[in-house]
Formats: structure tokens, C-alpha cells, sequence
């Protein structure tokens, strides 16, 4: 089991409890046992589109805690899946999905939904990301992320 395993365990219950929630709704705050990692010293964007990502790449800074806000533009659901970042992750606001069964960070968005993540990888490396939905990484949805 991964080391950001029981915290993404403990934020699954919280992000479920909320993702169905309407546009413009407040988070409330973290679950107990949540990181809380404070501030984002950056921001990145990553939009999802049926099938691509934009950007394909994003850059991050080893233990600089960033918020990282992802929106679904598309019309069917995607997602931001990474199979191994050693990494700390805080939920900003959620509208969708985050489980670990099967990876470091999954977090799925339906068509038209955004969520915000504030996370510090501790590993420096290249990550591949990509969209565990059948068939949209073979397709060319996946990108990589740089830690520096």
C-alpha cells in the first residue's frame, strides 16, 4: 500500500460526501486525519476535453505545495490519474471523484465539472498521468508530470 494511501482513503468518504453538490457550493473543511498542507505557494491548470488534456505536460517543484485545479470541458467523464507520485494531497473543492484503488491519485470529473487539490510530491522524477477511462489513454489522453 502507498504511503498517500490512507489519506486519500480518508478524503474519498469527504469528497464523496460532497461531489454531489451544485456550482458555486463551499467545501467544507477537510476530513479529520486530512493533510493540511496551507497555502499554495502555485497553481496549475490542467483542462480535460474529450480526449486530450491541455496542457500535456505540467512542471512542479519538489515539497512546494501547489494547487492544482482541474476542469472537465468535456462531455463525458475523465480523469487525472497518476499510478505512483509520492505526494500529500488536500482537497480545495471537490466535484468529483478521488479513490486510490488502483493508484497514488485518481480524481474523476463528469462533463462540465472542475475540482482543486492542493498537493506536495516529495519525489523528484517524471509521473506519468493519463485517463484510466477505457480506451481515452490509448487514445492519446495522458501527459507528464515533471517534479524538479
Amino acid at each position: 500500500m502507498s504511503r498517500s494511501a490512507p489519506l486519500v482513503a480518508g478524503l474519498l468518504a469527504w469528497v464523496l460526501g460532497v461531489a454531489c453538490g451544485g456550482p458555486g457550493e463551499q467545501a467544507p473543511a477537510p476530513a479529520p486525519g486530512a493533510a493540511d498542507l496551507g497555502p499554495a505557494s502555485a497553481t496549475r491548470s490542467l483542462t480535460m476535453r474529450d480526449i486530450s488534456y491541455a496542457p500535456g505536460g505540467l512542471e512542479l517543484r519538489i515539497d512546494e505545495v501547489t494547487e492544482l485545479r482541474l476542469e472537465n470541458r468535456g462531455t463525458i467523464t475523465h480523469d487525472f490519474t497518476v499510478d505512483t507520485l509520492p505526494a500529500e494531497l488536500a482537497v480545495v473543492r471537490a466535484g468529483g471523484r478521488m479513490s486510490n484503488q488502483r493508484s497514488d491519485v485518481h480524481i474523476a470529473l463528469d462533463g462540465g465539472r472542475s475540482a482543486a487539490v492542493r498537493i506536495r510530491v516529495t519525489v523528484p522524477g517524471e509521473y506519468r498521468f493519463y485517463c484510466s477511462v477505457a480506451g481515452h489513454a490509448q487514445l492519446g489522453m495522458e501527459g507528464t508530470l515533471t517534479v524538479r
